[in-house]
């Protein structure tokens, strides 16, 4: 009955109640409310409740006689009066409970708190952090990009940050935000092996690869001795190492070469006898056939022997003093320094002659015939340093006259060891007409080549055909055999080729070589006997070699095994001449045509002369000078009868115009040994003409000859120039070193220590004309023409400058400034004129070099300070024509002096 927890007290027909503090009425239902009531605030200032003297956001709820704060967030205590410090509270919340997010800081304020935030954050709490990684806008290369990190490093990535943002860079590029490279290449060790090269790139690297690798960073490399066999092709013990695209076979000790395929014992002797030639293969094979037959040693020596040079060999053989214990002639002792001759033959060694052609000082006569006249000598055999392939004990000697060389094939008689050997001879001695009687050889100059010593011999000859055969075949000579000092000897690797021209068989059926009987020469046929020594007791035959010398009863020489005694006499002095004799003498067949011709006809010496003139003479020149003359400044004809006539295949032949006697001529022709330089001088003297050959040069390699001057360019063969000329007085060869190009240089033109050059592009076909200073050794330009059909260089004295015709334009170039002026003619044309002459009155003479004869005079008519000069015409004048006749009849008598010479030769 009572409300708000009143208390219900029962009263005599009714109840009251007791109400609890703060509320009234009957019931106690009056509950006044204690939040709107009056109350005094800590300020002095009425307040209906004290819930919101601070917290103006707490709430009052009625008591009952009094009110509760619920105070917002912020405030605490009976009237929210006390501040909540938010951030001391928080912080010690087990919860972990963060006020102020992203690195805030919490700061309590009155009822509340704020947070400062760091940079790039916002928010009451500091939650706002915006994506800088998306909003920074950078632009780099001219490229706008979110960030810096992307730029360029596409593979970066971007890392928000408080008002900022991180990169992470991959590894090609470094720095903060990865714009700079990084160089791979600089790393230690660099990313690219196996030899290959680094090179750096933007963001990145690449190798490159040596051959035989590949790869990022060349880092594959394929087994290249997979499936490989070559290094055992020969050598079962060789190793086969990998490489880059390739292999190394790593021999064994009986094997060498990249393969491991050539034997140690034959790479040793190519290293001796120097390999690396050509026919190294052939000597390869050869000397493998030689590991299997060892017995063609004896083949193969006298090969390498011929390369040492001649003192190299007369050491290696034996001296006199080794080889003879003495020697003596008619019974008397012989010098071995004075009276014998050592010589040496790649083949047969250090050979000892008596009576030697060049010791012409101790020549020594025969006397006397039998045992006492003769040549007697003690020699010993020295058989324990032959060579092991040697097989037979011996000693060679040749019987042969004094004057001639022996050869290695030449008759000898071996004289057995322990044992005298005689030998008798018997001269014979032979002569030959020769001539129109049979041809037969004086001199060794007589035949083509020949390289021995002493006399001329038909072998010698023919051996010496046979060194030019092998010369042409293989570009050296048989070393066997003797050569020419400047020739090459050929070398082990070359004896195939020598045996191929050894195989061709008998030289004196070889075509080209002629090799006649020699018209003087002897030969000596020879018997000879063998005797056994006497040997000593039969008690020292059975000594040991070592029991022998220490028993001084076996001394006798006769017991000596090694060592010979040869014997060379005559039986009888007498020598057998066969000489040959003309059947019929001139005398003779004279005297029986003239005493039968004058019975029968009335002939006498007088008249058969006169029939001779006439028939041999007189006849074949009248002949010859219808059918053989020469145009004027042209050489064709001339040409045809030396190379008809000398047997010499004749090039071309240039007259020089300079010498007053215009009598010069060069000539240059080839045969079988190379181009040559020939020189003759003819001489006009009524009614007449000499004909003299001045100098030939040899090995012309090319050369060049100027028409206008008597000078000639020739290179050698190492490619040096030199200008030659010959000089008047004397006819001999000058020549100077110069420094000038040499292709294409077709006319040249010598002047006062300058050379004007013409030059012919056959490309381009342009002729261009410098001169070149031989003392400065400088070249100047002068001209160049498109016209290509230059002619020869002329002198003009009288205006000291240099003419040339180019077709129908002529160029005058002043010597003093290498001014050229030109001349347009109004000549007729023609393909070979040539400049003859010019007076000091400016006309010019030209000549047409064609079949039929043309001579021009064109007179050079020059306007001051005009270039445009003209050139009046003459044409074919009657000057010409007489000029013409005489210059015939001129060389008519030139071919017939030259017809009666050779005729006179023959």
């Amino acid at each position: 009955l009572c409300k708000f927890g009143g208390t219900c007290i029962n009263t005599v027909g009714s109840y009251k109640c007791a109400c609890i503090n703060g509320t009234e009425g009957f019931d106690c239902s009056i509950n006044p409310d204690n939040c709107n009531m009056t109350y005094v605030g800590p300020d002095g200032l009425n307040y209906t409740n004290l819930c919101n003297f601070l917290d103006p956001f707490a709430n009052c709820t009625d008591g009952f006689d009094t009110y509760t704060c619920d105070c917002s967030l912020g405030y605490k205590g009976e009237y929210c009066m006390d501040d909540v410090d938010e951030c001391s509270e928080a912080a010690a919340d087990p919860r972990n409970v963060t006020l102020c997010e992203n690195f805030g800081t919490c700061v309590n304020t009155i009822g509340s708190y704020h947070c400062d935030c760091i940079f790039g954050t916002y928010g009451f709490n500091c939650s706002e952090n915006p994506d800088d990684c998306d909003i920074s806008n950078s632009t780099i290369d001219g490229v706008l990009y979110p960030n810096e990190c992307i730029a360029r490093d596409k593979k970066a990535n971007c890392t928000d940050g408080f008002g900022t943002y991180y990169c992470s860079c991959s590894d090609q590029w470094t720095g903060p935000h990865c714009l700079t490279d990084v160089d791979e290449c600089s790393f230690v060790p660099q990313p690219c092996i196996n030899f290959g090269t680094c090179h750096n790139i933007p963001g990145d690297y690449f190798c490159d690869c040596i051959n035989g690798t590949f790869g990022k960073n060349c880092d594959i490399n394929p087994d290249d001795c997979v499936n490989v066999t070559a290094c055992n092709t020969a050598d079962p013990k060789a190793n086969c190492t990998d490489g880059y695209a390739s292999f190394t076979c790593t021999c064994s000790p009986d094997y060498i070469m990249e393969f491991c395929d050539l034997e140690m014992i034959i790479y040793n002797v190519l290293q001796l006898i120097g390999g690396g030639s050509a026919n190294e293969y052939d000597l390869i094979a050869m000397l493998r056939d030689l590991l299997r037959n060892p017995s063609m040693m004896k083949d193969l020596v006298p090969f390498v022997i011929g390369l040492q040079s001649k003192e190299n060999r007369t050491r290696m053989s034996w001296k006199a003093e080794d080889f003879f214990l003495w020697i003596t002639y008619e019974e008397r002792s012989l010098d071995l320094n004075k009276d014998i001759v050592t010589w040496n033959d790649v083949v047969l060694g250090n050979c000892f002659t008596f009576n030697h052609f060049n010791n012409s000082d101790r020549m020594y006569r025969m006397r006397s015939d039998g045992s006492q006249g003769g040549l007697k000598a003690a020699v010993r055999l020295n058989t324990p340093e032959y060579v092991p392939w040697t097989e037979t004990s011996a000693i060679m000697t040749f019987i042969h006259p004094t004057t001639e060389t022996i050869f290695s094939e030449s008759p000898r008689y071996n004289a057995m060891p322990h044992a005298q050997t005689t030998i008798q001879s018997k001269e014979s001695r032979f002569k030959r007409l020769g001539g129109k009687y049979g041809k037969c050889v004086r001199s060794k100059d007589q035949v083509a080549s020949y390289y021995y010593e002493g006399s001329y011999t038909t072998d010698g000859c023919l051996r010496s055909c046979y060194q030019d055969e092998v010369k042409k075949a293989c570009n050296c000579m048989d070393s066997r055999y003797p050569m020419a000092a400047k020739e090459i000897a050929c070398e082990l690797p070359d004896r195939k080729c020598v045996d191929s021209i050894t195989a061709k068989g008998d030289v004196s059926t070889w075509a080209g070589c002629t090799c006649p009987l020699p018209c003087d020469n002897s030969q000596f046929d020879s018997s000879y006997t063998v005797a056994p020594f006497v040997k000593c007791s039969s008690k020292c035959n059975t000594y040991t070699p070592s029991q022998r010398v220490n028993n001084s009863a076996c001394e006798d020489l006769d017991a000596q095994v090694d060592y010979a005694i040869i014997n060379v006499q005559v039986p009888k002095i007498m020598i057998d001449i066969f000489e040959e004799t003309p059947a019929w003498t001139f005398n003779r067949v004279i005297g029986n045509i003239g005493g039968l011709g004058g019975v029968v006809c009335g002939i006498n010496l007088i008249t058969f002369f006169e029939f001779g003139f006439f028939f041999f003479f007189q006849l074949p020149m009248t002949l010859i000078r219808k059918f053989f003359t020469f145009p004027m400044e042209d050489g064709a004809h001339l040409i045809s009868f030396l190379d008809h006539h000398l047997m010499s295949r004749v090039k071309s032949i240039t007259k020089f115009n300079d010498f007053e006697s215009q009598d010069i001529f060069y000539g240059v022709s080839s045969n079988s040994n190379g181009d040559k330089l020939k020189i003759v001088e003819m001489h006009y003297k009524e009614p007449e003409v000499e004909f003299k050959h001045l100098f030939t040069l040899y090995d012309v390699a090319r050369l060049v000859i100027s028409d206008s001057c008597p000078f000639f360019i020739h290179r050698n063969d190492e490619g040096a120039l030199r200008l030659f000329r010959f000089t008047e007085d004397h006819k001999k060869v000058e020549g100077r070193k110069i420094d000038l190009e040499f292709t294409g240089l077709r006319d040249f033109f010598v002047y006062k220590n300058f050379i004007y050059c013409q030059y012919h592009d056959s490309a381009s076909d342009v002729c261009t004309i410098n001169r070149y200073d031989v003392e400065k050794e400088k070249v100047e330009f002068i001209w160049k023409t498109e016209k290509t059909s230059c002619r020869n260089f002329l002198l003009d004295n009288h205006s000291d400058r240099i003419l040339l015709l180019s077709a129908r334009t002529l160029l005058l170039i002043d010597h003093d400034s290498l001014h050229v002026y030109t001349i347009e003619c109004d000549i007729p044309y023609r393909p070979f004129y040539r400049l003859v002459s010019i007076t000091d009155e400016g006309e010019l003479t030209l000549s047409s070099r064609r079949q039929l004869i043309e001579l021009f005079t064109a007179t050079i008519s020059e306007v001051e300070n005009d270039l445009k000069s003209s050139c009046a015409k003459s044409l074919e004048s009657e000057s010409a024509h007489s000029n013409c006749d005489i210059r015939i009849r001129e060389l008519e008598l030139r071919l017939g002096a030259l017809e009666r010479k050779i005729e006179y030769e023959k």
